[in-house]
């Protein structure tokens, strides 16, 4: 990532590789980057994500997005800066929900792992005389009035 900051950028340069990047000409894609790849990941991304790796996925996705639609961005007397800024913002955010929604999946179904096991200890140590009935009386095997996976398994 190019460290220098962007110096004072005209419009008319800006409108300049806009046109290029409508065209298809790749290098405006580099000079894009090089104008704004660095202040987009430390001034957007990295403040709403602060997981440099995760930041740097959202910058590429950003110039990603924005070069699949390159053609939607309206030249007007504003700088295509705001239109990147709202790009990389969005897919920071949606990328930090996304994480958000994993960890609780993650923590719900850990917890209820953890009771399904507790559950089943506790239903087996309760029917311990009914599991050593089963065990010497195979012709009743699964009827014992326990209900859980651990009693019922064979």
């Amino acid at each position: 990532m190019d460290s220098a900051e962007p110096m004072n950028i005209s419009l008319d340069q800006e409108r300049d590789v806009v046109a290029r990047l409508q065209r298809g000409d790749r290098s405006a894609a580099a000079q894009l980057y090089q104008w704004y790849g660095n202040k987009l990941y430390r001034a957007v991304i990295l403040t709403r994500l602060p997981n440099p790796e995760l930041a740097e996925d959202v910058l590429k996705d950003t110039f990603r997005l924005a070069m699949e639609r390159i053609h939607q961005f309206k030249l007007e007397d504003r700088s295509i800066w705001f239109w990147l800024r709202r790009i990389a913002a969005n897919r920071a955010i949606d990328v930090h929900r996304a994480r958000q929604r994993a960890r609780r999946f993650r923590e719900k179904h850990d917890a209820e792992e953890t009771a399904d096991r507790t559950m089943a200890a506790a239903c087996c140590s309760r029917s311990s005389r009914a599991g050593a009935i089963r065990d010497r009386t195979p012709f009743i095997a699964g009827s014992t009035s326990c209900r859980c996976w651990c009693c019922w398994r064979w």
